[in-house]
């Protein structure tokens, strides 16, 4: 602007001697009316070109991702289930992020969704008011038309919060509509109960399916996984800080759904992730937990455990 100014004054000019004693006032960006000038550009014009350029390939990267692409080596499949059904399962935004920044940098919170329509390798969900499309191989139906029991652990989401969770049977609900304590919502125990919808749990009666824990071998230890689906012998999970993986079931210890534990018992429960030692200090038939002492860094501290999550440690 300064270049184009001057110039222009320049022209209007009358008188060499003029000029120059405008340059030397300060007018020092001028050129003479015959001179092609360039501007420079500046930090500012250069960031924002770059900015430009990356979104460009970042979405151009989003744009070439396959949603029926699975994010790891674990097999697609068919979905049993139908329009309307609720499902469980990752969010095509992060399974968007994985393709570009890789699966293990990933989070991958399973939300409920409803299908929209079933593929033969990926589904149709609606995500809030999305339409999206999902890898069958990723998604956890939830049957409609369920029915639970006191006593029973079930998988669902948290219906008053967000993600996936299991839940323990209690007192005050309906076969269709159980009344139930959330497990893996972080407040276990600190929560009222909670009524489910119909149509929104299934019953865990198998230490394989959807929502059962399992140690997996790590070295000398057993680290805590949640089995997600099951494919031979492969078992895709959901590990600490919700990421998505795929183990092997030779690997694997599955937990018992619901404890035989008493006072006193020696037992390993999921430790910031790790199946650790403890010592049985109270057991909760009603809610659904166990009370454990464990020692970590010369403290003890007494937690609070889900069942399905405690083992004997005589069977780990």
């Amino acid at each position: 602007m300064n270049t184009m100014r001057t110039s222009k004054i320049a022209k209007s000019l009358a008188g060499a001697g003029l000029l120059l004693a405008l340059l030397g006032a300060g007018c020092t960006s001028s050129t003479t009316t015959n001179t092609t000038t360039t501007t420079t550009p500046t930090n500012e014009n250069t960031d924002v070109v770059a900015n430009e350029n990356a979104n460009e390939n970042t979405n151009a990267a989003v744009a070439e991702v396959d949603p029926t692409a699975m994010p790891l080596d674990f097999p697609n499949s068919t979905l049993e289930a139908e329009f309307g059904d609720y499902v469980l399962a990752p969010t095509r935004a992060a399974l968007d992020e994985a393709a570009t920044a890789g699966v293990e940098n990933g989070t991958f919170i399973y939300y409920m969704a409803e299908v929209a329509e079933v593929g033969d390798t990926a589904s149709v969900l609606t995500e809030i008011n999305e339409e999206v499309t999902i890898p069958n191989g990723v998604i956890v139906p939830i049957p409609a038309g369920q029915t639970a029991a006191v006593g029973d652990t079930v998988l669902t989401w948290w219906q008053s919060g967000s993600g996936i969770t299991r839940a323990y049977v209690v007192e005050g609900g309906t076969p269709t509509k159980p009344m139930v304590n959330y497990l893996d919502t972080g407040i276990l125990g600190a929560s009222e109960p909670e009524e489910l919808d119909a149509d929104s749990f299934v019953v865990i009666t198998d230490p394989w399916q959807a929502g059962a824990s399992i140690g997996v071998k790590n070295g000398s230890d057993y680290d805590h996984y949640q089995v997600l689906k099951v494919s031979g012998d492969q078992v895709l999970v959901s590990g600490f800080a919700s990421s998505l993986e795929v183990v092997s079931k030779a690997d694997a210890v599955t937990m018992p759904i619901k404890p035989v534990v008493a006072v006193g018992d020696a037992v390993s429960v999921p430790f910031i992730g790790t199946y650790t030692d403890g010592t049985v200090t109270a057991v909760d038939d009603v809610n659904g937990t166990v009370d454990v002492e464990v020692e970590w860094a010369g403290d003890k501290e007494v937690d609070t455990y889900a069942y399905g999550d405690v083992i004997l440690s005589s069977e780990l």
